[in-house]
């Protein structure tokens, strides 16, 4: 099984249409990856009386500990197991394709 590492995250970013779901410490939020890094929901708030919601930008390095999974559309490409963030047989068979 493959480790995922934060240039992995970067190359989901790459690919599109990815996002992780966090740990309780975002309290269980999903969040788009994108190139930066994660972009995790922040609130809402009122800019001339429409109702906006506010993104935050989270450095791939600070966030990474926190991800619990990892997909892209609907396909499961990663799972935080016994601590480590590993890739699915699915993930397994994209890296496969791509060599």
């Amino acid at each position: 099984m493959h480790e995922i590492k934060i240039n992995d995250l970067r190359s989901f970013a790459k690919a599109g249409n990815s996002t992780v779901k966090l740990d309780s410490y975002y309290h269980y939020e999903i969040a788009k990856i994108k190139k930066d890094g994660i972009y995790v929901s922040g609130g809402t708030i009122f800019i001339d009386g429409r109702r906006t919601e506010l993104k935050t930008q989270v450095p791939f390095y600070e966030i990474y500990k926190h991800i619990d999974t990892i997909k892209q559309g609907r396909v499961l490409l990663a799972e935080r197991r016994a601590g480590k963030l590993i890739g699915t047989w699915k993930y397994e068979q994209m890296i496969g394709e791509m060599d």
